[in-house]
């Protein structure tokens, strides 16, 4: 009954990750790499899973509150630019849950029920069922957001 919590260790392996990653970029702590150059889409995974006051929000408002050293480490080291904040529930729910489980398998096969959820411009949050989302954001940036297949 207690909220979820992410361990600091996660986070904490998630920075030293982006710090590896700058560093074979060739930049200093605390450079920005040239806009469009590094993007970083951080997704939230089991999105089905989170609270609904917090789905109704953006994965930014989200990660901000629970993962907060994360994400001022992305904003101190990245253009605002190039970083997008995912939310992602490969199943739409929980499969340890028998009617949800009952619901998945009777789905139509070429879609997963799962879903992809981020904040537009203005901070509302977007929905699609384009799971592979977050890659295409991260390889083409904002044009990715456009095409919803």
């Amino acid at each position: 009954d207690e909220p979820m919590r992410i361990p600091i260790a996660t986070v904490l392996s998630l920075i030293e990750l982006l710090q590896f990653i700058r560093k074979a970029r060739g930049l200093v702590p605390g450079e920005r790499p040239p806009v469009d150059q590094l993007r970083i889409a951080v997704v939230l995974s089991a999105w089905d899973a989170v609270d609904p006051t917090w789905q109704a929000r953006s994965p930014a408002d989200y990660a901000s509150q629970h993962v907060h050293l994360l994400v001022d480490f992305l904003w101190s080291n990245f253009h605002a630019h190039d970083v997008m904040y995912f939310g992602l529930s490969a199943t739409g729910g929980d499969l340890g849950d028998a009617s949800h489980r009952a619901r998945y398998l009777e789905r139509d096969p070429d879609h997963s029920g799962g879903f992809v959820t981020w904040g537009d411009a203005s901070g509302r949050a977007q929905r699609s069922e384009d799971l592979a989302l977050p890659i295409r954001w991260a390889l083409f940036g904002d044009a990715a957001m456009r095409h919803d297949p």
